[in-house]
Formats: C-alpha cells, sequence, structure tokens
C-alpha cells in the first residue's frame, strides 16, 4: 500500500517514477569558484491484462495510471507565486555561462554549503507557500552520499559519505526477475525517504545498438521490451515508498564519449520501434514521475531542445510527470568543449534563444539556471516585445504547473509536508565531528537488510557461460587447494561518475569469499605467475579461478580527460588473455571469472579453459555470492541481457559504424541490431540472448497458446510445462519470441514479446510457466499513417530457453485482418487545464523590479566573492614565490660560505 498525502491526493499503489541517470560534478576545494567545467566528464501496461480501448474510432494502448491532482489546486498555488518563486523552482540559480550568482546568500554563511555537491542537486525551500525545494540524487545502483567517489553529501548522510550499494543494472537484468527489481527499486526508495531524498535518478531505459557504449552496465541490455518492463519494475518499486523515480536518458543516448554533439541519426520507423518502445512501456506501466532528457541530439535536434520529442513523450506516450534536463546540458561552454564538437570555439549563441528549451517542454534546467534565467530575466526586464513576453509567461507557467503538479502528487506542499531534516548549526557540527561523533540528523539505515538483498541479486545475477565436463561445482569437501590469480582482492564495482556509491556495508572480495568458503590455509593468492613455485601450485590445484576483466578505467561515464567513456574493445586485455593462456598450459581446471558491464568476446581464450562465469558488476556481496556458486550452494540462474558475437562486426549490420566515439558529429544508429541482426542474417552467436548454464538440466514442453477476449487486439496467454530433469535444484526461465512467417511489410525479423521464471524447482519436479503479452506486441509502426499497425498474416510465437533458433519450439497465431492503433495518450490533459493560457493579443509585460533587484543584489555578491577568492589565490602564489625566493638565496648563501671555509682550509 503507498502513503496518502495533502488533502484528495492520494499516491495509487502502482504509481511509479522514471530514473534520473545521473551526474558527475566535480566542485572545485571549500570557497573555490564554481566551474561550468566541471561536469565535462537516468509490453504495455496492458501487457498482463491488454484491454482494447476505443477512441476516436482507433483502438489504443492502456493509459498510465498516474494519482489524480485537482488542476484547481496547482493554478491556486501558481497564482500566488512571484517570479522569483516560479524561477526557483526550474533550477539552482548559481551561475550561468556568463556570471556567478548568489551561492553565497543561498548558503546561508553555512560553510558546509561550499564544500558539499548540495548546491547542484537540492533545490530552494519555499517556506512562504510550504512548498519544498526538491532534494535528489543519483542512484543506479545505490543512492550516492559520495559524489564520484571525492565529494561527500551533509547529514542526512554520515559523516563518511557511505551509503548501501548494490549490483549494478547490467547485473541485476541479468535476473530476468521483475520482482526482485522492484525490491531493490523499494529498498532505494526508503533508503531515499531516511535521507529526506524526494527524486532518484534511475532506472537508465537506454538499450545497446553497440555493445561498446561505455554505460552499458547502466542498462538491461540492448532489447527495448526487456528494458521497459525491468524499468517500469524499478520505477514501481522507488515509486511504492513514496520518492519519485526518473527514467533516463530521453532519447537516444548510446554512444557516452561524444555524448555532448554527437547527432543520433535513424528514420521514423526505427524511432518508434527501437528507440522509443522502451518508453512507452515505462510510462504505461509504472508511471514515473521524472523523466531526463539527454545530452546527445536525435535526428539532428538535442533532444531537450526539439518539441517533437517531448510532445511525443506527453501526448502520445501518456506521460504527466517533470521533465528534467541532465546535468549541465544546456550550458554551451560544457556542451561544445570536445574540440571535434562543431561548436567548439564558436561564440555562445548557437544553442537557442532564451526561450527555447522551456518551449520544448523541458520543466527543469538542471542543475543551474541557464536558459531559464535568460528566459526570465527577458520577462522580468520586458526587453522581449509584448508577443514574446506573452510566450515566455505561457511556457513558464506550463513547466512550473507541472512541477506543482507532482509535487502536490506526493506530498511535498501543504501542512502535511514533510519537513526538512534539520542538519546540526556548523558550530555544534563541528564540536561533534571533533569529537568523532555523527551529525544529529543522519539516518538510521537497516544495512544488513541492504546487504542481504545485494547477495540475492548477485545470486541470481551471475551467469554461467561454459561447464565442460560438469567441472562445476566443486563442493568445499573436495577441494585441497585453490589458486587464485588476477585481481581477486580488489572487487570491481563499476562506474566511479554519477553512479558511484561508497559502500556503507560490508564488501567482500573474491579472495574473501573463497577464503570464507574453502578455508584460508586451502586458498592460494598466486600474485606472479613466474615467481619460483607458482607454476607448481597452480599445476597441483584443485581449482584455478582466474579474477579478470574491466573496471571504472576501461568503461563507465566519460570524465575527460580518461576516466570511463566506451569500450575501446569488446574482449579482455591482453594482459589478462596472455595470463588466462599460460595458466591454461598449467592446469585443465581453470575457471575464467569476467569482470565486466556487459558482455565480453571469448573467442581467444574460450577453447581454452572449461569453465567461463560473467561476474557484471556485481555489488559489495560478489565475492559471497561467486564462491557460492562455485562451492553449488546456489545454483547459476543469470542469463544475459544481450547476444555474445564471436566477432564485433556480427553485432551490427554492414554500413553501420563499430567505433560510434570516434568523433563523428552524425552517427547512423542501426535499424536492427544484436540478436534480431544476426536471427535474420542466420549468424552464430558464441552466446545467444537470453543464454545462461546451470548445474541441472531443463526441459520445455510444447507451448499452448490462449486468445483472451473477442476483440482484435486480444491479450495472448502462452503455458508451457518446465521440468527439472538434472539433479540440482534450479530456476529456469522461460522466453517467447515471435516473428511473422508471411508478413509482407518491412519488420523487425523477431521480437521479444515476453518472459518469465519458474520458481525453484525440486530434481524431477515439473510447472507450468505463464507468459501473457498483447497482440500490439506484434505489430509494427506505419509510418504512413503515424499509428501501430498489426499487419494480417500468421505469426509464430516461440517459446525456449534463449533465442536459439534450435532450441525453441512454436506455435501460430493468425490475424485475420489489418489493424491500427495509436499510443495510450494522456489519460487527463498533459498539460495543467489554465496554466500558461495567457491570451496574447491583449498581453502587456510588466517590468518585475523585485526579480531584478534580487538578480542584481546576487551577482554584485558573487564579484565580491570571485573577487575575493582571485585576491587569495595571487597572495597564495606571491606567498609560495617568496619562500621558494627566500630558500634559494639561503641555499646560495649556504654554498657560498662552505666554499670560503673549504679555500681556508
Amino acid at each position: 500500500s503507498s502513503p496518502s498525502f495533502t488533502g484528495r491526493i492520494q499516491l495509487a499503489p502502482n504509481i511509479a517514477l522514471a530514473c534520473r541517470c545521473i551526474v558527475v560534478s566535480v566542485i572545485l576545494c571549500a570557497m573555490a569558484p564554481l566551474s561550468p567545467f566541471s561536469h565535462v566528464g537516468q509490453s504495455w501496461h496492458s501487457a498482463l491484462s491488454a484491454v482494447a480501448l476505443v477512441a476516436a474510432g482507433e483502438l489504443r494502448f492502456c493509459s498510465a495510471d498516474y494519482a489524480g491532482v485537482d488542476p484547481a489546486d496547482v493554478t491556486t498555488l501558481l497564482s500566488q507565486m512571484t517570479l522569483q518563486d516560479k524561477y526557483d523552482q526550474l533550477c539552482n540559480p548559481i551561475f550561468d555561462d556568463e556570471v556567478a550568482e548568489s551561492w553565497l546568500a543561498r548558503a546561508k554563511i553555512d560553510i558546509r554549503w561550499f564544500s558539499g555537491p548540495e548546491l547542484m542537486f537540492d533545490l530552494q525551500e519555499n517556506e512562504r507557500l510550504g512548498i519544498r525545494g526538491l532534494r535528489t540524487r543519483d542512484g543506479p545502483r545505490g543512492l550516492t552520499c559520495k559524489l564520484g567517489g571525492s565529494r561527500k553529501f551533509w547529514a542526512p548522510c554520515p559523516v563518511d559519505g557511505s551509503s548501501p550499494a548494490f549490483p549494478a543494472q547490467s547485473l541485476r537484468a541479468a535476473t530476468w526477475d521483475v520482482e526482485l527489481e522492484h525490491e531493490l527499486g523499494a529498498a532505494i526508495g526508503e533508503i531515499a525517504q531516511a535521507l529526506d531524498l524526494h527524486v532518484v535518478f534511475l532506472p537508465s531505459i537506454n538499450i545497446l545498438p553497440w555493445l561498446n557504449w561505455g554505460r552499458g552496465q547502466e542498462s538491461y541490455g540492448e532489447d527495448p521490451l526487456f528494458n521497459g518492463k525491468m524499468g517500469a519494475a524499478a520505477v514501481r518499486g522507488v515509486q511504492s515508498q513514496g520518492v519519485m523515480a526518473t527514467a533516463k536518458h530521453f532519447l537516444a543516448n548510446n554512444i557516452e564519449n561524444v555524448r555532448w554533439y554527437a547527432s543520433a541519426e535513424f528514420d521514423e520507423k526505427t524511432l518508434h520501434e527501437v528507440y522509443l518502445k522502451q518508453w512507452s512501456i515505462i510510462v504505461a506501466e509504472s508511471s514515473p514521475e521524472m523523466v531526463m532528457t539527454a545530452y546527445n541530439r536525435a535526428q539532428g535536434s538535442w533532444a531537450n531542445q526539439n518539441p517533437k520529442f517531448i510532445s511525443i513523450l506527453r501526448n502520445r506516450l501518456g506521460f504527466e510527470g517533470t521533465v528534467m534536463t541532465d546535468w549541465f546540458a544546456t550550458l554551451e561552454s560544457v556542451m561544445s568543449i570536445q574540440e571535434k564538437s562543431p561548436w567548439h570555439g564558436k561564440p555562445f549563441g548557437w544553442f537557442g534563444n532564451a526561450t527555447t528549451v522551456l518551449t520544448a517542454g523541458v520543466d527543469m534546467e538542471m542543475p543551474l539556471c541557464n536558459f531559464a534565467k535568460k528566459s526570465v530575466l527577458g520577462l522580468a526586464s520586458c526587453s522581449f516585445s509584448d508577443a514574446e513576453s506573452c510566450q515566455a509567461a505561457n511556457v513558464l507557467d506550463r513547466a512550473v504547473a507541472h512541477i506543482l503538479r507532482s509535487k502536490l502528487r506526493y506530498g511535498l506542499i501543504g501542512n502535511r509536508a514533510k519537513p526538512k531534516v534539520k542538519i546540526d548549526p556548523f558550530p555544534k557540527f563541528f564540536k561533534r565531528s571533533q569529537m568523532g561523533l555523527e551529525d544529529s540528523a543522519v539516518a538510521p539505515l537497516n544495512q544488513m537488510k541492504f546487504d542481504e538483498l545485494a547477495l540475492r541479486i548477485a545470486r541470481q545475477g551471475i551467469v554461467l557461460l561454459k561447464n565442460e565436463g560438469g567441472i562445476l561445482p566443486k563442493r568445499p569437501s573436495e577441494i585441497h587447494k585453490v589458486a587464485v590469480l588476477g585481481t581477486p582482492e580488489q572487487l570491481e564495482t563499476g562506474d566511479q561518475g554519477s553512479s558511484s556509491v561508497k559502500h556503507s556495508g560490508e564488501t567482500v572480495t573474491v579472495m574473501q569469499g573463497l577464503q570464507v568458503k574453502y578455508g584460508m590455509s586451502q586458498v592460494v593468492l598466486v600474485e606472479d605467475l613466474n615467481a619460483e613455485g607458482s607454476a607448481e601450485i597452480v599445476r597441483t590445484a584443485d581449482l584455478v579461478v582466474l579474477d579478470v576483466g574491466l573496471s571504472w578505467e576501461d568503461e563507465g561515464e566519460f570524465i575527460p580527460p580518461a576516466s570511463g567513456g566506451d569500450r575501446s574493445h569488446l574482449g579482455l586485455r591482453l594482459a589478462d588473455v596472455d595470463l588466462i593462456r599460460k595458466v591454461s598450459k598449467l592446469s585443465n581446471k581453470v575457471v575464467v571469472v569476467m569482470t565486466s558491464g556487459v558482455t565480453i568476446v571469448v573467442e581467444d581464450f574460450v577453447n581454452l579453459v572449461p569453465a567461463i562465469l560473467w561476474f557484471g558488476y556485481p555489488g559489495p556481496q560478489g565475492g559471497r555470492a561467486l564462491a557460492d556458486i562455485l562451492a553449488g550452494d546456489v545454483n547459476p540462474a543469470g542469463r544475459m541481457t544481450s547476444v555474445t558475437p564471436r566477432i564485433p562486426a556480427d553485432y551490427v549490420p554492414k554500413g553501420i559504424t563499430l567505433t560510434p566515439w570516434d568523433g563523428a558529429a552524425q552517427v547512423k544508429y542501426p535499424d536492427v541490431h544484436g540478436f534480431k541482426h544476426m536471427w535474420s542474417d542466420k549468424i552464430k552467436p558464441r552466446y545467444p540472448l537470453g543464454f545462461g548454464l546451470s548445474y541441472t538440466t531443463f526441459s520445455h514442453g510444447m507451448p499452448s497458446l490462449e486468445a483472451d477476449g473477442q476483440g482484435p487486439l486480444p491479450s495472448l496467454t502462452l503455458t508451457v510445462e518446465v521440468s527439472n530433469t538434472g539433479s540440482f535444484a534450479g530456476i529456469e526461465t522461460v522466453q517467447v519470441y515471435a516473428r511473422c512467417s508471411d508478413c509482407t511489410l518491412k519488420r523487425l525479423p523477431i521480437l521479444l514479446v515476453g518472459f518469465a521464471r519458474t520458481s525453484m524447482l525440486a530434481p524431477g519436479a515439473s510447472a507450468v510457466a505463464t507468459v501473457v503479452f498483447s497482440a500490439k506486441e506484434l505489430a509494427i509502426y506505419d509510418t504512413e499513417k503515424e499509428l501501430w499497425l498489426l499487419e494480417k498474416g500468421t505469426y509464430d510465437i516461440m517459446e525456449g530457453p534463449c533465442a536459439d533458433p534450435d532450441r525453441v519450439k512454436a506455435v501460430q497465431f493468425a490475424v485475420a485482418e489489418d489493424v491500427t492503433f495509436d499510443y495510450p495518450g494522456a489519460a487527463s490533459p498533459p498539460d495543467v487545464p489554465g496554466a500558461g493560457a495567457a491570451e496574447c493579443g491583449t498581453f502587456r509585460c510588466r517590468r518585475d523590479e523585485e526579480f531584478l533587484t534580487n538578480l542584481s543584489e546576487a551577482e554584485k555578491i558573487a564579484m565580491t566573492i570571485n573577487a575575493c577568492i582571485l585576491l587569495a589565490v595571487v597572495l597564495a602564489l606571491l606567498t609560495c614565490c617568496c619562500c621558494f625566493w627566500r630558500r634559494c638565496c639561503r641555499g646560495g648563501k649556504s654554498a657560498d660560505a662552505g666554499k670560503k671555509k673549504v679555500k681556508k682550509a
């Protein structure tokens, strides 16, 4: 059940909030000027109960289930707000591309505001109207209390900047378990409540048109339906705790190194079938309250600047929440900083005019006011014409109304709003810190519960890719010696950018996990294979574990000059491959454990070793989870969410670049990629989508299919009996794919339409697995009609353990006539009725002296601060120079005196 909030607003049980993907902003030291360059481097709802809705003579998808808010509540608040009040809802008025603003005034002379990153994440409170300022945080694998691993947030975060961490999103995806992802979302929502946060930036639902994408670890894999389903589960979990989730990054954010200027180029059919599908699912199935736009361009226009995209999101997909930009995404200084950018070195003004961002439908410009300031300043000073001022006033009110509606929905306005957590005054804080005590406001968290959840996810997400001869599992009773090589004492947890989390609980490395499982004396670390005796240790070991793979230096959020970014290769590092080759010559009991965000191409060593596991970025309990699997205490159940090609070129069609990060301003995106492309071209992968081994074996019976309902777009129910035919208890994943054998229009060659996991099946046990999906999942997008089309034809509905043509069994579903339908549209008006509806024919601009005075005073304060900082830097440099000069002089005099003494002697 969900909490009730103010007045007649109640949070619906399944309302969900979309995830903000994330941000890394590096703030300079205390009392140092903030830099705009500091960041350069977040099946439809009807799939389970499909109901065809008739609207305007056409069938439509089911609408999202947003909790209703009375428009009068919004417009009444809006009428009471000054221009300054509205401005403060949009962004943090710290600085723009031209001048720093009132960060000192906002800090209220508390030195902690200067050294902490709250300035970039927490918006201002409006005490007069009782409107909470949104408090936001990144959260792909846990809510960060230490931004980028260096900048600590203040209380309620603990003094060491730690917080509960979880496995990376790609590892969670490999569980294929929507219920477990919902549980993860609920845990993050619970932590957010304890930290007095209102908005968390997860999930990322960008797919993988290229496996090299540096932030693939923040994705659910290559397939849009799968991303939508898993993302919706996370959103529902977060929002069940009364916290807004943020789906990110809208739209087509799939390249990292050139994300600030590259344009994703694709046609309208590909836009809807490949790059919008997951968004339609997450909106319809979880009603996310926030959506974050991407840095990149799409079809030649900035994702946060083209009204087309946000109009589709709101008016066709049915999104009724708030849209925000990614961090610094409207600062021209950031967006043009790379030398290969077409705008590098060009004068500002190329991004758009003052109202471009608001007109596009963006509500919040994060974290800093830039275009919002230009728009509001023009409105306040009447430097616009009356017609331009009217338009600026309308888009401003429209944006503020969206934000107020979200806040009303989540109980952040009025007397019943939860008050802001009061941290200790600075003197008390300083005194307590000197005594080694936490701030009084530090939130208590059930760390044991969160560690247990992280362990369960890691156990279910690790994927067994090869187990030749049944070398695994190895029970402790079978082991006298385990040799461990690679980096087992360093547990890689993934990106060190905006998703970085300093874990507050126990961290178990691979070495520690193996030592606990097999015994301290039985587990031997071989640090140098060339050292005396090392080869003999490996040769005589009962099990050899090679912990190899990637780290945040190889992939992750791109922070120039050298952190993260897109993967330059899909294999292991050359040193790792060399180590595997050497060890394989010494032992035939080798298990390769691969750490990475997504797929690793294994052709360099797959035939050299008997066992391979994909470890992902498994979170703080990774070492324990791995040991449990190797020892057979846990039967691996993870399944890959992207196909593993034999060579990188197999993943995308010919004509699509394999290096989208090479600096091109326009990048042709594939209309088909991964398992769909390889299925169509009959390219055999090393491991198909959905592949993963178990210590037991399963058999799948012949599936049956039933259509529920009499309409032309029924809900389809596939059932299949799954039997455990081996000797271990285990969990199987049932996957359902579809293709049309006699359709004539261009379409994707194969579609994932649904999936389900069985319960734990004992040896010899059977269970009937059920997958329910809508016939709409079989449709294509008709660009001429601008509608979805379920084409007449016979469809093969295929069920199996993975997307392998040789391992699926098919039943047919016939469609007698073509059926067209549209996206659901909004269940209620996407814009608040009455907000932003000024009549421009009679509108006359009036100067807002209060706003102009506030801005002027803020700029004077900022200029004074900057002057003081500059003076302090100059004095510091002069002091250093003087000290250096004095040392040099003393050194010279001492040398002369020494020479004289020697000469005299």
